[in-house]
């Protein structure tokens, strides 16, 4: 299945909370992704110039309650559950008295 939304806007995330990798393929991986997302905030991928890359989750990525959160895969990232497992969980808890969002957006999500 693929979604996708030519007249949405784009959220800006040139001020990033989190940087997921460190310019190299290898240092995108499930763990500097789940530290990331703990915080919430905006969070992008630095994986290499110009390379794609798939990150292979064997558990759901927990999504900040507290913050908002931005994923911007840029494109290039893949998010991978295995077919065995759910690739996000977002559980805001009572949405009357928190209601933090979560945004994903460029970014690809398979087999999860």
């Amino acid at each position: 299945m693929t979604i996708s939304c030519d007249f949405c806007a784009l959220r800006n995330t040139s001020k990033p909370t989190s940087i997921v990798g460190n310019g190299t393929p290898a240092s995108c991986n499930q763990s500097a992704l789940v530290a990331a997302l703990l915080k919430g905030g905006i969070n992008i991928f630095n994986c290499g110039s110009g390379h794609n890359i798939t990150i292979n989750i064997n558990v759901s990525l927990q999504i900040s309650s507290i913050n908002d959160t931005i994923i911007d895969g840029a494109g290039i990232a893949t998010l991978n559950g295995l077919w065995r497992t759910r690739i996000l969980k977002f559980d805001s808890g009572d949405f009357l008295y928190s209601t933090p969002t979560l945004t994903v957006q460029r970014l690809r999500l398979s087999n999860g």
